[in-house]
């Protein structure tokens, strides 16, 4: 039996923000899309970070910066990225390993084509 792999349980709804948009702009986002976190981008698209509600909390708030701060001044940069053909078990051992809720599915020019989530591997294996 082939493994599962990424592309059959990822989400293809992405969120991203460009790394010059501020902190408000990302909070924002999370709220109208309900999601913890957005993808950070370069100009050509490609994922250069990731800020999650705990960023928003650890690195602005408690840090006492401004709403207009710069995602590129408190985005995590070290990320791991799978691609769709990846399996589940290996996305999965990377998420441990970086102790980590979402990852993003890039295609080989390092785009987003979705993000998969802790929530869509336990689903995965329970069901909806």
């Amino acid at each position: 039996m082939p493994a599962i792999t990424v592309s059959s349980i990822m989400s293809k709804n992405i969120y991203s923000l460009n790394e010059n948009r501020t902190v408000a702009d990302a909070a924002r986002v999370m709220k109208e899309t309900k999601t913890g976190s957005i993808l950070v981008v370069n100009p050509q698209g490609v994922i250069v970070g990731v800020v999650t509600e705990r960023d928003l909390v650890y690195k602005v708030l408690a840090e006492g910066r401004d709403a207009q701060t710069r995602l590129k001044d408190i985005m995590t940069r070290d990320i791991k990225t799978v691609k769709p053909s990846s399996t589940l078990a290996e996305a999965a051992k990377i998420m441990i390993e970086m102790e980590v809720r979402h990852i993003p599915v890039v295609d080989e020019a390092g785009r987003p084509v979705g993000i998969l989530s802790i929530r869509d591997l336990i689903e995965s294996i329970w069901g909806d």
